[in-house]
C-alpha cells in the first residue's frame, strides 16, 4: 500500500487488463528488489520458464473470459431490447395517434373529396417516414455517447478503461428493431384511421 510516483509514457488500449508495464530493471527499481526477481512477463512467445511460473494468461484466455462475461449480460441485453422494443412502438404509436387526432376533420374531409384511403394514408400517416431515419442515427449516437459517459465511471470502480465500438451487426440490428417497431405502430393506427376513413 505504499504510494509511488511514476511517469507515463503511453497507454496500451486493450481493454481487458489493469497493469503498468514497465522494464525488469524499472520494476525492480521502483519496488526496491533484488536483481532476478520479477512479478510479471509480456512475451509474444511462449516462455520456457519451467517452474518458475504461478500463472500463465494468454489472448485466447482473455478472449474465454469476455465471452464468459457478455455470455452472462446476453440475457439482460436481449432484456433491454425488448423492453426498447416496447418503448420504442408506444412511443410512435402516441405520436401518430395524437397526428390522426388532430387531424380526424382533415380525413373526413379528404374522403368526401374523393381520395382513397391509400392516398389518405400517405398524406396524413405516412408523413414520419422521414422522421425514423434521422431518429435511428440520432438514438445510436446519444447511446454511444451515453456508453462512453458509463465506461468512464465504471473505470473508476473496476480500474479497468473499456472502449465502447458500435459494430455493423449493431447498426443493422437496430435498423431493423426500429422498422419492425415502426411497421406495428403504423399497423395499429392505420386500424384506427380506417375506421374514420369507412
Amino acid at each position: 500500500m505504499e504510494e509511488k510516483k511514476v511517469t507515463i509514457s503511453g497507454i496500451i488500449m486493450n481493454d481487458s487488463q489493469k497493469m503498468i508495464v514497465c522494464s525488469q530493471d524499472n520494476a525492480r527499481k521502483l519496488l526496491g528488489w533484488n536483481d532476478g526477481t520479477y512479478n510479471g512477463l509480456l512475451s509474444e512467445k511462449k516462455l520456457d520458464l519451467g517452474d518458475e511460473i504461478s500463472k500463465t494468461v494468454t489472448s485466447d484466455d482473455i478472449r474465454e473470459q469476455m465471452k464468459t462475461i457478455l455470455t452472462e449480460m446476453g440475457a439482460i441485453i436481449y432484456s433491454l431490447a425488448v423492453i426498447g422494443a416496447i418503448i420504442c412502438i408506444a412511443a410512435l404509436y402516441v405520436s401518430v395517434n395524437m397526428l390522426i387526432s388532430e387531424n380526424r376533420h382533415n380525413i373526413s374531409m379528404l374522403k368526401v373529396l374523393g381520395l382513397k384511403r391509400r392516398e389518405i394514408n400517405r398524406m396524413i400517416i405516412d408523413v414520419n417516414h422521414v422522421i425514423i431515419p434521422i431518429g435511428i442515427a440520432v438514438g445510436m449516437l446519444a447511446g454511444y455517447l451515453m456508453m462512453v459517459v458509463v465506461f468512464r465511471i465504471y473505470s473508476g470502480i473496476e480500474g479497468v478503461l473499456y472502449t465502447p465500438a458500435i459494430t455493423f451487426k449493431s447498426i443493422i440490428l437496430t435498423i431493423i428493431i426500429v422498422l419492425v417497431c415502426y411497421a406495428v405502430s403504423l399497423l395499429i393506427v392505420r386500424r384506427k384511421a380506417d375506421r374514420l376513413i369507412c
